[in-house]
């Protein structure tokens, strides 16, 4: 679904585009009223295409326990760059890893995680490498920013750069060892 809603976004694009310049030629003698922006109708176009998108239908449902279980809130879903497995963390101080197609394919009362890593802090955050598939980075209440490696279950690296609590993380998507958080501090790191 997202990558037909890119397409339709670029085809849109691209056909403003031309029409901009036809009507930018034909419109030179006109006068618009005061605060008349032509880009909005450009916009307006644009997102009525888009409101085509506005129903999700569900698929699949993961079910991790006791729903009313404060321990269960889910905090941040991230899939891989394949599409393949997706992770979970949230309030459980756990960073949970789903096999999609399982999930997708294999209905069941309790989903269990291919992999699962401890952590010290409830998880605000994830975010998983686009080159290194098996690495994904979470931020956590305490200010730390760690790097898992997912087929050992272990810590990489962890960076406390962060006073208070770090809300997101997120790889580059052109420098795979590159990664920047933002925190309750104020400060982007």
């Amino acid at each position: 679904m997202i990558n037909g809603r890119q397409e339709c976004y670029l085809q849109k694009r691209r056909q403003l585009a031309n029409q901009l310049h036809v009507k930018q030629e034909s419109d030179k003698n006109v006068i618009h009223r005061e605060g008349y922006i032509t880009g909005l109708a450009d916009f307006q176009s644009v997102l009525s295409t888009f409101t085509q998108y506005s129903r999700l239908r569900v698929i699949a449902e993961l079910r991790l326990g006791d729903l009313f279980h404060p321990a269960n809130i889910v905090s941040s879903i991230e899939f891989d760059h394949d599409d393949e497995l997706f992770a979970t963390a949230g309030v459980s101080r756990r960073i949970k890893v789903f096999d999609f197609s399982m999930v997708l394919n294999e209905p069941a009362d309790v989903h269990c995680p291919v992999v699962e890593m401890s952590t010290r802090s409830k998880l605000s955050c994830l975010s998983w490498n686009k080159y290194w598939k098996n690495h994904i980075a979470s931020s956590d209440y305490e200010g730390i920013v760690s790097v898992w490696d997912v087929t050992t279950r272990q810590s990489l690296m962890e960076y406390e750069e962060h006073e208070k609590r770090a809300w997101s993380v997120d790889f580059s998507r052109t420098e795979p060892s590159m990664l920047v958080s933002g925190s309750d501090d104020c400060k982007l790191r």
